[in-house]
């Protein structure tokens, strides 16, 4: 089993290889809360356009949404351990 994934989207998020979890809405688009996709908690979005952050999808602005997403999964693991 996975524990979490990372998947760093950059300018134009490929999203296909996701169809088939029943993630993306009709608009496209994985619905997240955060970076982390709502409908599975162990995904996190990174560069997904303004979606996961004030100018995520540049590399100065994806320097913060990293540091959360990064803590996010760090409390995800501790929780899913304990």
């Amino acid at each position: 089993m996975v524990d979490a994934v990372i998947w760093c989207t950059g300018f134009k998020p490929a999203l296909g290889h996701l169809t088939n979890l029943g993630l993306i809405n009709d608009e496209g688009r994985v619905e997240v809360e955060g970076t982390r996709a709502v409908h599975e908690p162990r995904l996190w979005l990174v560069g997904y356009g303004e979606w996961t952050g004030s100018a995520s999808a540049t590399l100065i602005g994806v320097t913060r949404t990293a540091r959360s997403t990064a803590t996010e999964i760090e409390q995800f693991l501790a929780t899913a351990e304990a």
